[in-house]
């Protein structure tokens, strides 16, 4: 017995749909500065680099951070290690987050000290403050991606290999505030 063409039509057409892949992640962000649905690569939740360039940049939007002390903290050389592919990655989401066109100022859910520490004219206090910050916007990336135990520990994983590449160009230097907050390291 033969179905009529219509039918088949219908029934292939269901099938294409329900077997599509999504091509980029959607996550509404709760905090009103961000109105829109942020789009985010499909491969977020497997790329090292673009999981950390995302997760600065939208925590940055989120929080409003002031995109002043973000320039100043981008050319702050003294807080990057030079061909580290964590600081690379941050350093992206910073660049990433300043060229977002929306006015920001902080808002009142900015820990004062997240705004002091980086202006702190102490390099290791304004580390300690980038350190925080990084650790803060990996923990709430991974929430935001609603990721799986298996896919933050995939992750992780990943953090840590690029942080292991990093400190290897450090030298004598033991403490890398990229790294260290990207991977949580007390």
């Amino acid at each position: 017995m033969r179905l009529p063409c219509t039918f088949t039509l219908a029934f292939l057409l269901l099938i294409s749909l329900f077997s599509c892949q999504p091509k980029a992640l959607k996550t509404v962000v709760k905090d009103s500065s961000i109105t829109k649905a942020e789009s985010f690569p499909e491969n977020v939740k497997t790329d090292r680099n673009i999981f950390l360039e995302t997760a600065v940049s939208t925590g940055m939007k989120q929080d409003r951070f002031p995109k002043e002390l973000a320039k100043k903290m981008r050319v702050n050389n003294e807080l990057w290690i030079g061909k580290c592919p964590i600081c690379d990655a941050v350093k992206r989401g910073l660049n990433q987050y300043i060229s977002y066109q929306e006015s920001n100022t902080a808002s009142s859910s900015t820990e004062d000290s997240i705004l002091e520490d980086p202006c702190n004219t102490n390099v290791e206090t304004q580390k300690t403050a980038l350190k925080k910050l990084i650790d803060n916007y990996v923990s709430q990336h991974y929430q935001r991606l609603k990721m799986t135990v298996s896919e933050i520990s995939t992750m992780k994983t990943k953090l840590e290999a690029g942080r292991k590449q990093g400190m290897g160009g450090m030298g004598d230097k033991k403490f890398c505030a990229s790294c260290d907050g990207a991977c949580a390291k007390p």
